[in-house]
């Protein structure tokens, strides 16, 4: 019965790992009209391995190879969109940010949001040419800070999910330039630029974006200059610092678990 009960909490926990949380960030987009300008790196995946795009990240931009640029219209104080694709059922809890990294891998941060998809609704979860059923679109919006002044580089995407005892840091990242209206990416990118809107089909009425989430406490400081998304374990074993907009912030480990560094981020494992 020992043998029996352990084998069953292995494969839950293995279980839960592979199925929730997955996630990833299809590109960036019109706020009103939801039209793509462009997919992230190694999209053709979601119809033959979509696991590569939506897994855990172990590596910089999940080690992919530069691919041709979008344009994309980003300025100080206005609006920016990106549209994500997360798997179904979860309870998805943990922060996410956006930056912009320029050909001198000088990172300027866009935003940051402490509960990534909290109190967001689920759009549409028909999503061309996924190589699964289980998945969903999310939009999220950024207001770009004041100081953009870029013309080429990477958008990344950093989520660190928080649903299980074992912390999991996803990432993706698109090839932009800037400027223009709208965008075409035509390396591996497959597919319609064009979301389904969440429009019902018994009215008109258009609804309004979902705005970010902005009255959360945010997390202690926890001091040191950083490169954002990275994480290491602090001295205090249930406890880590998550590097947000280049400062190091305080976050703790689910109960029962404590910090075990991974390369550039941390994982909460079992004690």
């Amino acid at each position: 019965m020992l043998f029996k009960n352990l084998y069953y909490y292995i494969f839950t926990i293995v279980h839960v790992n592979y199925v929730y949380g997955h996630g990833f960030m299809i590109g960036p987009m019109d706020c009103n009209s939801k039209q793509l300008y462009g997919k992230i790196r190694n999209y053709n995946a979601i119809s033959t391995n979509i696991d590569s795009l939506r897994s855990p990240a172990s590596s910089y931009c999940r080690g992919t190879q530069p691919e041709t640029s979008v344009n994309v219209p980003i300025s100080s104080g206005q609006q920016l969109c990106v549209a994500l694709a997360i798997s179904n059922g979860a309870n998805h809890v943990g922060p996410c940010s956006l930056e912009f990294v320029d050909s001198s891998s000088q990172v300027f941060p866009i935003g940051t949001i402490d509960q990534c998809l909290a109190n967001k609704k689920r759009g549409t979860c028909d999503i061309p040419n996924l190589v699964t059923n289980d998945m969903c679109y999310y939009d999220l919006i950024f207001t770009v800070p004041s100081g953009f002044n870029f013309n080429k580089g990477i958008l990344r995407w950093s989520w660190t999910a928080m649903h299980i005892p074992a912390t999991e840091h996803y990432e993706n990242c698109i090839d932009i330039t800037i400027g223009g209206n709208t965008g075409s990416n035509t390396g591996s990118n497959t597919g319609s630029n064009t979301l389904k809107t969440r429009k019902s089909k018994k009215t008109k009425t258009k609804k309004n974006p979902i705005s970010p989430i902005t009255n959360l406490p945010s997390p202690p400081n926890s001091g040191g200059s950083c490169q954002t998304g990275f994480m290491r374990c602090n001295d205090i074993p249930n406890s880590y610092d998550w590097c947000v907009n280049g400062i190091y912030q305080k976050f703790n480990c689910p109960p029962g678990t404590k910090c075990q560094s991974n390369g550039n981020y941390i994982i909460c494992n079992f004690m």
